[in-house]
């Protein structure tokens, strides 16, 4: 008898429930009286088999509708080759690949009793279908292992052995047997490795990733962990470098509070919140589920300066989408974005987007073992975070981590800053802070204590300029992290998208510096924004005179043209998009006036009908219908990539209008003034 390795896999999203793999390469005939049960709830099915190659024919003879048979060379040593016996001399004799770490351990037939048809946890397989002492996908003993024989008999066991090594040093146990035949038909051990919908542990506040357990918090609704660490804290010496394994831990981690924050401020007058060591993210799924579900990745918005993934409270949507939802923590401002041309690491200028993609790496090598499906992930951001899910979808480093996108109020028609004026603005931090030296400024900028740093240009994080590039900290196009700007990727990308944002988006900008200007002020910020010529046709098409003020007049413009968020800059970006596009503009306004102004449907009201809370002193909206239809469009689209029935794909410029009193088409174009804003784009 010799023994496989683990089950070829599909593709991601082709993955079986089950995957079987035979661990007889001597096998006759083969009695196909086989069930499966995962934790007694009945959900696992048999739906592939891994057997030797010269078998596979014969063993495909009656096999049962839906089986498919994957055949693979068995490659083991053998001392006697008439019944495949013998002691193994090191692990790595049993590996098809040769790198199964650690060395065999000592034959203890009693203890290996025991382990018959009981489960083995863990007995692994890895994402590329390989096993490796250290994977980059290893997903581990997330897995549960059972076992089940085919032909009603019990095999004798003759030797075990155990590697202590096979995924990141823990424990990983395989059977060896000696194969009973009666009544000439084998009774085969199988062992069944199991994508499981739920923690296949006893405890199901416990699940085990690839670095450790972890124990979250269990409630009769949903299952929360929260304070994973996804990377290494990137700290000292790690300061503005691409983030590094964790470092694997043994016993249980508690999981059942946020960690820190990456270092941000709530306002400029206030003392800096979080820490360094702040790359940790949140799992919230729903208690009970019957099969794998779709997996939602939320980023947070904050102006690339602040927020955290622990402030999104997902409940409502986990609950009633049923899907798995993740938060978590980027590194902000200077730290995560800072672009020195001294620094050669792949992510210069990127590193919060390389702290986004080590997160989604570490959901699609554990979030099985949470009840998400890696094949199903759909990477959704806000404000900031929808411009990094543009900026993902145009780096390769993400390429294959998700499968669709969300973007609300950070349309992907908006570039990116560039490297050169990166680098320009880089330099000029580093020379403020007294690093002018471009040789050694990386490790004089190490050495400065964190409050030195997290004030750089906060003051003109809500500017109004008309270009999103007035933004003190982006993400960087034209890097090896992101070589094109997000526009120019969507053009051959596969990936939907829902893409839209509020009806006001510029309303809450323009309250907090321009809420009490006059006409004659207005003219004057018009003309600086645009210049003097073209400004003078701005006036014309957005008149003060039409508007209740103003405040209000430029808020409009500034809402259509662009202005970080502005409607126009999302149609390029849906006509571009080579996949489907559900474009949309939320119309439902809140009651609040902000220095005298009324928001209408300002940036960000969306949000708080899919999380129950988002910013401390922000109440939960209760729930309606308009909450109840929105997470089901979100949801529907994780799972199957379409909102819903009554949502059409993008067609030209019609997008839908959602609101409390219903939803309807409406001409995005003509509604925000796009054709004056294209018609006046190259005299600006």
């Amino acid at each position: 008898m010799g023994v496989t390795g683990p089950a070829q896999e599909e593709p991601a999203h082709e993955r079986p429930v089950l995957a079987i793999q035979l661990l007889d390469d001597d096998a006759p005939r083969v009695g196909w009286k086989l069930t499966s049960h995962l934790d007694g709830t009945g959900a696992g099915m048999v739906t592939r088999l891994a057997v030797p190659n010269r078998h596979a024919p014969r063993m495909a003879e009656g096999a049962p509708a839906g089986l498919s048979l994957a055949a693979g060379t068995v490659r083991c040593r053998h001392r006697h080759q008439k019944h495949g016996l013998h002691r193994p001399r090191a692990a790595r004799d049993h590996h098809p690949a040769g790198r199964l770490a650690g060395r065999a351990g000592r034959s203890d037939g009693a203890r290996a009793r025991r382990l018959v048809g009981r489960r083995l946890v863990p007995l692994t397989v890895q994402d590329r279908g390989r096993w490796d002492a250290q994977p980059e996908q290893a997903t581990g003993d997330s897995f549960a292992g059972q076992t089940a024989y085919a032909g009603g008999r019990r095999p004798r066991i003759r030797r075990w052995w155990e590697d202590p090594g096979a995924v990141h040093g823990k424990g990983g146990r395989m059977l060896r047997t000696r194969f009973a035949k009666a009544a000439g038909v084998a009774s085969l051990l199988l062992s069944i490795v199991a994508f499981p919908a739920v923690a296949s542990t006893a405890d199901d506040a416990v699940v085990r990733t690839s670095d450790g357990p972890v124990r979250g918090k269990v409630t009769a609704d949903y299952r929360l962990f929260q304070g994973i660490p996804f990377a290494a804290p990137p700290v000292g010496a790690r300061r503005w470098r691409a983030p590094a394994p964790v470092k694997p831990w043994t016993k249980v981690k508690n999981a059942t509070k946020p960690g820190p924050s990456c270092p941000w401020r709530l306002a400029p007058s206030e003392p800096p919140l979080g820490e360094e060591d702040c790359l940790y993210l949140n799992v919230e799924t729903p208690r009970t589920t019957s099969s794998r579900l779709p997996v939602m990745v939320f980023l947070h918005g904050g102006g690339f300066t602040g927020g955290t993934g622990g402030l999104y409270d997902p409940t409502r949507i986990v609950k009633r989408g049923q899907v798995v939802v993740v938060t978590l923590n980027y590194r902000l401002g200077s730290l995560g974005f800072l672009a020195h041309p001294g620094n050669r690491d792949r992510y210069n200028g990127n590193f919060g987007i390389a702290d986004q993609q080590a997160a989604l790496r570490w959901v699609r090598s554990n979030i099985a073992a949470f009840g998400g499906d890696p094949g199903n992930v759909t990477l959704w951001g806000e404000s900031a975070g929808a411009f990094s899910a543009c900026a993902q979808l145009a780096a390769p480093g993400a390429k294959g981590l998700f499968h669709k996108a969300i973007v609300q109020s950070g349309p992907c028609g908006n570039d990116l800053l560039t490297r050169k004026e990166a680098e320009r603005r880089a330099v000029r931090t580093a020379r403020e802070l007294g690093c002018a030296d471009r040789k050694t400024a990386l490790a004089c900028l190490r050495r400065k204590p964190l409050s030195d740093l997290i004030g750089l240009y906060e003051a003109q994080v809500q500017s109004i300029e008309p270009r999103i590039a007035s933004m003190p900290w982006l993400p960087v196009a034209g890097t090896k992290a992101l070589p094109v700007q997000p526009l120019e990727a969507l053009r051959t990308s596969s990936v939907p998208l829902i893409h839209g944002g509020t009806r006001d988006e510029m309303r809450v900008f323009v309250a907090q510096q321009h809420a009490k200007i006059d006409k004659a002020e207005y003219r004057r910020t018009v003309r600086k924004l645009f210049g003097v010529r073209a400004g003078q046709r701005v006036l014309a098409e957005y008149p003060a005179k039409r508007y209740p003020s103003p405040a209000l007049a430029l808020a409009t413009l500034l809402g259509d043209h662009g202005g970080k968020v502005g409607a126009c800059s999302q149609l390029p970006a849906n006509e571009a998009n080579r996949a489907p596009v559900f474009g949309y503009e939320f119309a439902e306004p809140v009651d609040k006036v902000e220095n005298g102004m009324p928001m209408g449907v300002p940036h960000g009201a969306d949000v708080r009908y899919f999380f129950d809370s988002f910013h401390p002193g922000n109440p939960p909206a209760p729930p309606t219908a308009l909450h109840n239809k929105l997470v089901d469009y979100w949801t529907s689209f994780a799972k199957t990539g379409v909102p819903g029935p009554d949502w059409p794909a993008y067609d030209r410029s019609t997008v839908l209008s959602i609101s409390a009193k219903g939803v309807t088409p409406i001409n995005l174009s003509a509604e925000h003034h796009c054709g004056f804003w294209k018609r006046l784009r190259p005299a600006s």
